[in-house]
């Protein structure tokens, strides 16, 4: 059986390429298993999503954190983990897909929230951030470790 396993050094906090005036949830920066099975990763989709309606960011955050789902979600140390396996193994598990780092969420200077997000542009794997605001359809799912 196939496996893609995906190393990720916990005892490190994550790097932010970006001007940070507060993060959000430091406690969720470092957890996570240090090592998992990346075709195991469970795709979730809100129920709005699920309708086929388009959900905005604030939405699912406030669901996942309500939920206390957040913990389970990648989070930025994932991405960076995810990000030196390749575009191969990124465009395989997830299918071309934005991958949103739930947990990572910060504040930026302005004092609006951000989201980090695994992508694919001109054949290579990005991480950028976005608005909260931004919308996602059915096409767009979190990620979460498995139980």
């Amino acid at each position: 059986m196939e496996k893609i396993i995906i190393q990720v050094d916990r005892s490190v906090r994550p790097v932010y390429n970006i001007r940070v005036r507060e993060i959000l949830h430091p406690e969720l920066e470092c957890i996570g298993p240090a090592e998992y099975d990346l075709l195991k990763i469970e795709p979730w989709f809100h129920s709005e999503q699920k309708e086929g309606k388009i959900v905005d960011g604030n939405t699912i955050y406030n669901y996942l954190k309500y939920t206390k789902n957040l913990s389970l979600c990648l989070n930025l140390q994932d991405g960076f983990a995810i990000k030196k396996k390749g575009i191969a193994i990124f465009s395989k598990v997830l299918k071309g897909k934005d991958l949103p780092l739930w947990p990572s969420i910060i504040v930026k200077q302005s004092g609006y929230l951000y989201v980090p997000f695994l992508y694919i542009l001109d054949g290579e794997i990005l991480i950028d951030w976005r608005y909260i605001g931004f919308r996602l359809n059915s096409d767009n799912p979190t990620f979460l470790h498995s139980h």
